[in-house]
C-alpha cells in the first residue's frame, strides 16, 4: 500500500523534526480546534535528552500523530524512539514503531514495527524485526506477515542463530508451520 509507505515516511520525518533539540528545560503545547479537526504540537527539551509529537484529526474521519524520544544516559548509553500511526474510517490504518539502544559497554538493541490495513480490501500486513548486538554476538528476528479478512494468513519468521519457519493459517482449518525452527 503506497499510501502506507509515504504516511509512514511522513510522520518519521515530523517526528523526528519535532523531536530535534531546543534550548534546555524547554517545554510548551500548540494546539488549535476547528470544525475541520484539531492539531496539536508538543515538545520538551533537557539536559539528558527531548521529545515531541505531533496530532491531528477530525472527530469520526480519523487521524493521525507522530512522536520521537531521545535520551543520553550519563554513562554514555543512548536510546531513540519514534512512532506513527494514521486511521482513517473505511480506508484504513497504519501503524510504525522504532526503537534503537546502545549501551555504555556497546551493546546494542534494535526494533522496528510497521503495520497497515486497508479496510477496502480487507488486507492487512505486519513486519517487524528486533536484533542488536550483546557482547559481540549478533542476535534477531524479522517477522513478515500477510493477512485477508475471512480468508487466513501467511507468517514469515527469520532468526539470525535459530533458523527460520513458515505458519500458514486457514480461516476454520487452522495453522500449519514449516521450516527448519519452529518455536
Amino acid at each position: 500500500m503506497k499510501t502506507k509507505s509515504f504516511f509512514l515516511s511522513v510522520c518519521a520525518l515530523v517526528a523526528g523534526l519535532v523531536a530535534l533539540p531546543v534550548t534546555p528545560a524547554h517545554a510548551g503545547a500548540t494546539g488549535a480546534v476547528g470544525e475541520n479537526g484539531g492539531a496539536v504540537v508538543r515538545g520538551r527539551s533537557g539536559q539528558n535528552g527531548a521529545a515531541g509529537c505531533a496530532r491531528a484529526g477530525r472527530a469520526a474521519m480519523g487521524g493521525g500523530s507522530a512522536c520521537g524520544a531521545t535520551a543520553t544516559g550519563a554513562n554514555g548509553g543512548s536510546v531513540t524512539t519514534t512512532r506513527a500511526r494514521g486511521a482513517r474510517a473505511g480506508v484504513g490504518a497504519a501503524a510504525g514503531r522504532s526503537t534503537s539502544a546502545t549501551s555504555a559497554s556497546g551493546n546494542t538493541y534494535n526494533r522496528n514495527r510497521a503495520g497497515g490495513y486497508n479496510a477496502q480490501t480487507g488486507t492487512g500486513t505486519y513486519s517487524g524485526s528486533v536484533g542488536g548486538t550483546y557482547n559481540g554476538t549478533q542476535y534477531g528476528a524479522t517477522t513478515n506477515a500477510n493477512a485477508t479478512r475471512g480468508q487466513g494468513a501467511t507468517v514469515q519468521v527469520d532468526t539470525v542463530n535459530n533458523g527460520s519457519y513458515n505458519a500458514t493459517c486457514q480461516a476454520g482449518t487452522g495453522c500449519s508451520k514449516s521450516g527448519s525452527s519452529t518455536p
